[in-house]
């Protein structure tokens, strides 16, 4: 290598001049090898000399070697910025894998040569004769010391690279060296030592004992940690790094670079939540870590209060562990708090004089981290130790250099460390900006002249004046704890105060005014200006900028063949599955007629895309190309692996067209990426793929692109020739500016290799004049490789041009790129094209009219009841039962006959109503029965038939279920020691209104079928009916409305919402208010630190929240505050265990039910248990408050789950039954068993709620007049009164469910054909889908058709006239329901937004 200056620099030292260096280097840990790799990179040094006590490099990554070490920073930033590793196997570290890679680092910069292992330094004095350093080596190790065992060696500058966590701080206690038993300390750890079933005392609870502990509980006999000071501890998160990240982060440097830049800046960030006491981040934290510790260690009030600080937060170092908590927790292990006394030969003795008696003691007791440099005396100009120097403390010119100490540097000096970042970014700041002042004293050196450089004293004590005072105003100076980060006087000597980038900046100039400067060549520093040396610049806004430093013109000649090849194969993948997706939605001869059509869009935008990736005749119109090509590959990469993932994972594609109504909040995208895997899988596939075959690929395809070029070359040729007769061949400017013409000519690819599909030189060939003036040949394609390629052109584009412009056939065709872009609007919401009918009793059907009068209406505005307050001004309209030509009433009949004696006598009073929707809840595990489907299903994965014990646990599995509906599961389990049966009325052939929680929710709780539009949109829209709530808050304002102890039938109700998830998916927050509820307690309230039952008594279950069970207090308090205020309780409870993924509290509750590759299924399974036992207890805490007669409950599953049918995780666009059948049950303890098999829905159970309200008498005279007036608004009929499934007119009971995600399918069937049923397609990319559910009940062989017409062909040649005709009325009546459902609710589709005047409220 040589310099600028012609300065060649010498190698490195050598046996001759063993004694002599120009640089020392103390320690080979982290930053003594980068201090010796900047000196490689940045100076011409080559002569130093790393010393290392140890055998190994590493440092502190050497000496620490305790179990379950591991580093608390992110492994990407606990690297060096030049050397990043993209391969960390977690995202926080072990020792043995950072160790490994600090060893990479030494090896990959031949560092080795200049290391000294075995070699102490006992002491360093600085010669003023020489004006060089003399250092004292010790030299160890059995074989090295044979050669000398001590010498003295020379340097001109003298680095410290040990440190601040590199001399063990052994516990100042009595008798420690007495003790016979083991004795090791964290930073020794002695591996030939086996602790199983021994007793273990680790003494000490910081940082080390936090990772020790948890490795030595499960094998050890007990492990007793001796705590006297709690630290506070926040969750670790650490998880590992799959491999297809490892791939990405190493095939893609950007995506290693932006990795590391935000995680910089979230560390960045944090500095605020350690260093500023009063900040709100702080408290947050706060909570969060005594959140922590109370969920790890549930019913431990002990332990909570012994391992709570007394001192604020960063004070001490913040600590991080995922399994501390947990393992205090442990049987076996024991938090000890009172003081050591001393230690005895046995064991330990506490100040009260109780002796533990242990085999193993481990010393968990840190480094002596404020004595810098110790055991190493440093002695300065005029013989002043350093400890002289620092007296009062450690401190340093920015932790890099010191006062009295000439040619001196430090790394990880004095006021250094960090609280909230990774060391390393100090360490490169610091190595850069030593090896600038190493640069000027070594060059110095060489040419015979000295340089001593040493910071001013006053610049100095001024600085740290300053940095002590920043100290004063952080937790770190807080005098009522303890750390290591200061002196016993209080003096913070380890911290900076301020962010890692604010001393990257400090250290990117050297100011040369800060120092005093001697020696020969002093005039060539002295009065020099500030050099600005820069710094490692890593914050994300730089990543893009850093990305395009790469070689462009090699990045990109290899970029654009993997790029276009990348795109190619995801269209095509993408195109692929789409067709299988619908393989059987076209007959057969449409699709072996038209199938090729159905590609012509994606070979225009492959051969587009392979035109951009040419090689461009200039670099801005490569660059453009690139801007163009690589995000859209990338795009269309990552929309088919999600497609695919989504597909395998729900049995349905991702809609692109929603693309822009998917909220933008953790729980949705948890809800609808639960395929990352699978994505991440596909990606990897399909980039592995294009690296592959990128270039016979694009080489294919670029034949194929130059036999279409045949006609453009022709022309160009042409004028070029005849431009060439007129101007001298050579013209260097002119032809400069010209577009080169050889790359659609010359018989070479763009790849620079022959293209495949051109000819072999065999045919014709034509000469023209190049840009040089020189005729080169072009040898054409064989005619027969032309004739294939243009009659396959001719033959596609035919074809595209005579299909029939079928919506079908649009939608098949559609590109991935196009999709998301493309909005039809239909005519209709129905297409009921080629299959017309007569309906005039649609025709002017309108079911909105003036609201009712009605005389009991209290006054104010009571919520839901707005329509009534507004019709005066003629704005209001209401729905009107009378005038839905759909409508069908039951009122008129008696009530059952096995009801109509219960509710008569008084025995059936209803002070209470409990609504449970239970979320995920198919009907067929409500209860589960012996050798129904699922039973069989369960049976097949055990090889066709259930095991004893499998049998006895599904028999108990939903015992609560069998008890509220007299539904023996038939299992042979125990009698039930409650009873048969609970009482009450079941539905066994009950859909919900819609398979989207929040909009079943609205259609179970106000009596109507949801808004047909994506996802929660009715809280913004007018839910057209009062819901249970707004009914009984009007009740309650009736002028009977009263408290009187002795007659609750008039007393006010209370309506409080409940569930132990969250409620900030998809705005339900906004929604649940909007139904009525104004006491609404969830997840964010339970975990609310002043919530009543804080903390939560288990871990969260799943993405949503917490366990069911959490509310179980919460249940009876509100039990307590409505018996004691004399109000009625309205408590509606939404289940949410039973959502995917399905967790439980405990790993260990999980029983084996299904056998093999089940798991899901199995886990769903496991959780509707634990739902029914909840069950249990929730009627166990109506007999223990004297509720249970005088209390109606109603639940209804918000939606089925069609997993075990089809491997559906989730509802989302999912048309199988398994996804509607639901349970509905009202259960009472007076009433008689009742189960209904007709067809119902669960709009039908407002009505009938406030039907059994009326009939069983439990209103007061006010209260049971308005709710006959209210019970007949409703469009459900009762469930207790015989059920009309057609009218006189031929009109049948359609009964409809939305489809989640709400705008783009609905479900139909009637009641008076119950065996069919109907999927209808609202927008152009479904198919219509039809099942005989009498024939086919689970559904394994539907009928499905893109178009109505086909439909009905299928439909005739398999069922007959009658199913054709069912089919005509279902679209149509469905056709004329959707608009009367937007016009219901005010939403205008078209718009989006309320119609008609309708006010949301």
């Amino acid at each position: 290598m040589t310099n600028s200056g012609g300065y060649k620099p010498a190698e490195h030292v050598g046996n001759t001049d063993f004694t002599r260096a120009s640089v020392v280097i103390i320690g080979a840990g982290i930053s003594g090898l980068c201090m010796a790799i900047d000196l490689l990179r940045r100076t011409p040094c080559r002569k130093f000399v790393i010393l290392e006590q140890g055998s190994q490099v590493g440092g502190t990554w050497n000496d620490n070697k305790y179990p379950g070490c591991a580093c608390d920073v992110w492994s990407a930033l606990y690297s060096l910025s030049f050397e990043q590793k993209s391969d960390w196997s977690r995202e926080y570290p072990g020792q043995e894998e950072l160790l490994d890679y600090l060893i990479h680092v030494a090896q990959k910069y031949q560092l080795y040569r200049y290391i000294r292992f075995n070699s102490a330094v006992d002491g360093a004095r600085w010669d003023e004769d020489s004006q060089t350093w003399r250092v004292q080596v010790a030299v160890g190790g059995a074989k090295d010391g044979q050669f000398v065992s001590r010498y003295e060696l020379t340097s001109d500058f003298l680095v410290s690279a040990v440190g601040q966590l590199n001399v063990p701080q052994w516990p100042s206690l009595p008798g420690l060296d007495a003790f016979t038993g083991k004795l090791m300390h964290s930073a020794r750890w002695d591996w030939t030592y086996d602790w199983t079933n021994k007793r273990v005392a680790i003494i000490g609870n910081g940082a080390s004992a936090l990772q020790i502990a948890p490795e030595i509980a499960p094998a050890a006999a007990h492990l007793t940690v001796y705590q006297r000071t709690p630290n506070w501890v926040i969750p670790r998160l650490d998880r590992r790094v799959t491999a297809a990240e490892q791939a990405l982060l190493g095939a893609l440097p950007p995506a290693r670079w932006l990795k590391r830049a935000v995680m910089m800046r979230l560390r960045e960030v944090s500095h605020q939540l350690v260093t500023d006491p009063r900040s709100a981040p702080v408290t947050y934290l706060r909570d969060w870590a005594l959140a922590n510790m109370k969920q790890a260690l549930p019913g431990r009030p002990d332990l909570w209060e012994a391992l709570t600080p007394d001192y604020q937060l960063g004070c001490k170092r913040i600590l991080v562990s995922d399994n501390y908590y947990q393992t205090l927790g442990r049987e076996n292990v024991t938090l000890e708090t009172r003081g050591v006394a001393r230690v005895t030969e046995a064991g330990i003795e506490m100040v009260d004089g109780t002796v533990q008696e242990v085999d193993l003691i481990v010393c968990a007791t840190g480094f002596r981290t404020v004595e810098f440099l110790h055991p190493v005396q440093v002695t300065g100009r005029g013989g002043r130790p350093l400890d002289s120097v620092w007296a009062g403390g450690a401190s340093a010119y920015y932790g890099v250099t010191v006062e009295e100490m000439p040619n001196f540097g430090m790394l990880y000096g004095p006021n250094t460390n960090l609280g909230h970042n990774s060391i390393i970014l100090m360490i490169e700041a610091q190595s850069r900006y030593l090896s600038a002042l190493i640069d000027r004293v070594v060059r110095a050196r060489d040419r015979g002249q000295s340089l001593v450089l040493q910071p001013r004293t006053e610049v100095v004590r001024s600085l740290n004046d300053q940095i002590q005072t920043q100290l004063q105003e952080t937790s770190f100076a807080d005098p009522t704890c303890r750390s290591w980060y200061k002196t016993a006087e209080g003096r913070i000597t380890n911290n900076w105060p301020g962010t890692a980038v604010q001393y990257q900046k400090a250290l990117a100039t050297v100011r040369w005014a800060d120092y005093t400067v001697s020696g020969t060549a002093a005039d060539q520093v002295a009065g020099r200006r500030p050099t600005r040396i820069g710094r490692v610049v890593e914050e994300w806004p730089t990543v893009l900028a850093r990305a395009s430093t790469l070689d462009w013109d090699g990045a990109w000649d290899v970029g654009r063949r993997v790029f276009f090849t990348l795109g190619l194969i995801s269209l095509l993948q993408a195109k692929i599955m789409h067709l299988f997706a619908h393989i059987t939605s076209l007959p057969l001869p449409k699709m072996a007629l038209w199938g090729i059509t159905f590609f012509f869009q994606d070979v225009i935008v492959i051969l587009l895309m392979r035109l951009a990736t040419r090689r461009a005749p200039r670099r801005w119109v490569a660059a453009l190309c690139a801007l163009v090509i690589v995000p859209f590959s990338l795009g269309m990469t990552a929309m088919a692996s999600a497609n695919t993932s989504f597909f395998v994972t729900t049995g349905a594609e991702i809609h692109w067209r929603q693309v822009g109504t998917f909220h933008a909040d953790a729980a949705a995208i948890a809800t609808l990426l639960t395929g990352l895997a699978g994505f991440l899988i596909t990606a990897a596939i399909l980039v592995a793929a294009a690296w592959v075959l990128s270039r016979p690929i694009h080489r294919f395809v670029g034949g194929i692109l130059h036999i279409l070029g045949t006609p453009y070359r022709a022309i160009v040729g042409r004028v070029r020739a005849r431009r060439q007769r007129y101007r001298p061949v050579q013209d260097p400017v002119r032809d400069e500016e010209e577009i080169p013409v050889e790359d659609y000519r010359d018989d070479k690819s763009d790849d620079g290799e022959d293209v495949p599909l051109q000819g072999s030189g065999d045919g014709p060939s034509r000469r023209y004049a190049g840009r040089d003036g020189h005729s080169g040949p072009a040898a054409e394609p064989a005619v027969w490789k032309q004739v294939v390629t243009w009659g396959g052109l001719f033959v596609l584009t035919a074809l595209r041009f005579l299909r029939p412009s079928d919506t079908a056939f649009v939608f098949l065709a559609g590109t991935l790129p196009v999709t998301p872009f493309l909005h039809t609007v239909r005519p209709s919401p129905v297409d009921t094209e080629g299959l017309p009918g007569v309906y005039p009793y649609l025709e002017d059907g309108d079911s909105l009219a003036n609201p009712p009068a009605w005389s009991w209406l209290p006054a104010g505005q009571p919520g839901g009841f707005r329509d009534w307050w507004d019709r005066s001004n003629g704005t209001r309209q209401h729905y009107s039962p009378a005038a839905d030509p759909l409508h069908i009433s039951n009122l008129q009949l008696p009530l059952l006959e096995p009801l109509r004696e219960s509710l008569s006598n008084g025995s059936v009073r209803i002070k209470h109503v409990l609504f449970l929707k239970l979320e995920s809840t198919r009907n067929d595990v409500f209860p589960l029965v012996k050798d129904s489907w699922l039973d069989k299903h369960i049976g097949q994965s055990w090889g066709g038939e259930n095991p004893a014990e499998v049998q006895a646990r599904l028999g108990n599995l939903t015992r609560t279920a069998s008890y509220l509906t007299g539904v023996d599961p038939g299992y042979g389990q125990a009698p039930d020691p409650r009873g048969r049966n609970y009482g009450g009325v079941s539905a066994s052939n009950a859909f919900t209104t819609g398979t989207y929680t929040l909009k079943s929710v609205v259609g179970s709780l106000c009596g109507v079928t949801p808004l047909v539009a994506d996802f929660n949109r009715e809280y913004e829209y007018h839910i057209y009916q009062p819901c249970l709530a707004h009914v009984f808050g009007a009740l309650g304002q009736l002028p009977d409305a009263t408290r009187k102890p002795d007659d609750f039938r008039t007393w006010p109700w209370h309506s409080t919402w409940m569930q132990s998830v969250t409620d900030s998916y998809d705005n339900q927050d906004k929604l649940t208010p909007t139904m009525g509820y104004q006491d609404v307690l969830t997840k964010e309230r339970i975990n609310d630190p002043s919530a009543k039952h804080y903390p939560p008594k288990t871990r969260e279950v799943n993405y949503y929240g917490f366990a069911d069970t959490e509310l179980h207090e919460y249940v009876r308090d509100a039990i307590d505050d409505a018996e004691r205020n004399h109000e009625r309780l309205f408590l509606t409870h939404l289940t949410g265990t039973s959502h995917h993924p399905w967790g439980l509290p405990r790993d260990d509750m999980f029983q084996e039910l299904m056998k093999g590759s089940n798991d899901d299924f199995n886990r769903y399974l496991n959780t509707i248990g634990f739902v029914d036992t909840w069950l249990a207890d929730i009627l166990e805490i109506l007999q223990e408050k004297g509720v249970a007669d005088e209390t109606l409950i109603a639940m209804a599953g918000d939606h089925g789950l069609s997993l075990p049918n089809d491997g559906g995780v989730t509802p989302y666009d999912n048309p199988h039954v398994g996804n509607f059948h639901v349970p509905i049950v009202l259960a009472h303890p007076k009433l008689p068993p009742v189960r209904v098999d007709a067809p119902v829905t669960s709009d039908q159970i407002v009505p009938t709620i406030l039907d059994l309200l009326v009939e069983s008498g439990s209103l007061g005279p006010e209260g049971t007049k308005a709710t006959r007036d209210l019970r007949g608004q409703y469009e459900g009929q009762s469930m207790i009164r015989p059920l009309v499934p057609e009218k006189e007119n031929h009109v049948q009971d359609w009964q409809f469910s939305v489809m989640n995600t709400g705008g783009s399918l609905i479900a139909v069937r009637s009641a008076a054909h119950p065996d069919y049923r109907l999927v209808i397609p609202l927008v152009d990319d479904l198919e219509w889908r039809f099942t005989h559910v009498g024939e086919d009940p689970a559904e394994e062989h539907p009928v499905k058709h893109f178009a109505l017409v086909d439909m009905a062909a299928s439909l005739e040649r398999r069922f007959g006239k009658e199913a054709v005709d069912w089919l005509r009325d279902a679209a149509h009546v469905t056709e004329w329901w959707v608009t009367e459902n937007w016009r219901r609710y005010g939403y205008s589709k078209e718009n989006d937004k309320l119609a008609d005047g309708y006010d949301p409220n």
